[in-house]
């Protein structure tokens, strides 16, 4: 099981890695424009702008210029998943 292989205690940083690995097919450590194009198109996103995935490059706050690493693909994605929670809490 090559999970069991890779697992290093953290689960959620495993799937987040999984999933990184489908747009860094080259195993360059990194996530580009281009390989969000190639991504998008395969999803079928054809109307996209360059512009457009610019934008989400710049959205992962990348310090490697217009390069998306591991460590800021997971923060973006932890961001973009919790942003969605409703934190209010009911008052006493």
């Amino acid at each position: 099981n090559a999970m069991a292989e890779s697992d290093d205690g953290d689960e959620e940083g495993n799937n987040f890695s999984h999933v990184f690995r489908l747009f860094d097919v080259d195993g360059k450590g990194y996530i580009t424009v281009q390989d969000l194009e190639r991504v998008a198109l395969e999803l079928g996103e054809h109307d996209m702008t360059q512009n457009e995935l610019e934008e989400m490059i710049e959205r992962a706050k990348s310090e490697h210029n217009g390069r998306v690493a591991i460590e800021e693909f997971t923060r973006m994605m932890t961001m973009n998943l919790f942003s969605r929670v409703d934190l209010h809490q009911p008052s006493s």
